[in-house]
C-alpha cells in the first residue's frame, strides 16, 4: 500500500500525511445495507456452498475489512489482487478462484456492481451478474 500511495498519491507534496489519508480510506468502508447479514444467513443455510472474494484491494485494506466486518463468516477465501499478482478484469484472477473453489466456471456465480467486470468474469464461462441493489441480487442468488 506504501509503495502504491507513494506513486499515486503522494509523488507530491500533500497537505496531509500518509497516516491521514490511510486513516480516511479505512472510514470510507461500510456495509452494502442488508447484504451481508442476508448473504451469511443464506450460506448457513447452504452449508456445501463455497463463497469467495475476488478484490482488487490493497492487503491492509483487505485485511481491515475483513477484521471490521468479520467477513470470515461468510467467505472461505479472499483472491487478493495485492496477493495474486493481478487484478480484475484479468481473466487470470477468475481462474485463480475457481481453482481455489476446485469448480468449473459454469458451476460459479458472480456479483460485482461494476458491469465492466461482470462481463470480464463471463468471459471465462462464469454466470456473472450486475449488482444493482441488494433486492435485485437476492432475487438472482435465490432463483439458483
Amino acid at each position: 500500500m506504501d509503495d502504491y500511495l507513494d506513486t499515486v498519491v503522494f509523488h507530491k507534496k500533500r497537505d496531509f500525511s500518509k497516516e491521514e489519508f490511510k486513516e480516511f480510506m479505512f472510514a470510507q468502508s461500510a456495509l452494502l445495507p442488508d447484504t451481508l447479514h442476508w448473504m451469511i444467513d443464506w450460506k448457513n443455510r447452504h452449508e456445501n456452498i463455497k463463497v469467495i472474494s475476488i478484490n482488487n484491494e490493497s492487503r491492509e485494506l483487505n485485511q481491515y475489512r475483513i477484521d471490521k466486518f468479520n467477513l470470515h463468516n461468510l467467505f472461505d477465501a479472499f483472491v487478493s489482487s495485492s496477493v495474486a499478482g493481478m487484478r480484475k478484469p484479468d481473466p487470470g484472477i477468475f481462474l485463480l478462484a475457481l481453482g481455489i473453489a476446485q469448480a468449473k466456471p459454469e458451476e460459479c456465480i458472480y456479483f460485482d456492481d461494476r458491469i465492466m467486470l461482470v462481463e470480464a468474469a463471463k468471459k471465462t464461462g462464469i454466470h456473472a451478474y450486475h449488482h444493482a441493489d441488494f433486492k435485485s441480487t437476492k432475487k438472482i442468488v435465490e432463483s439458483i
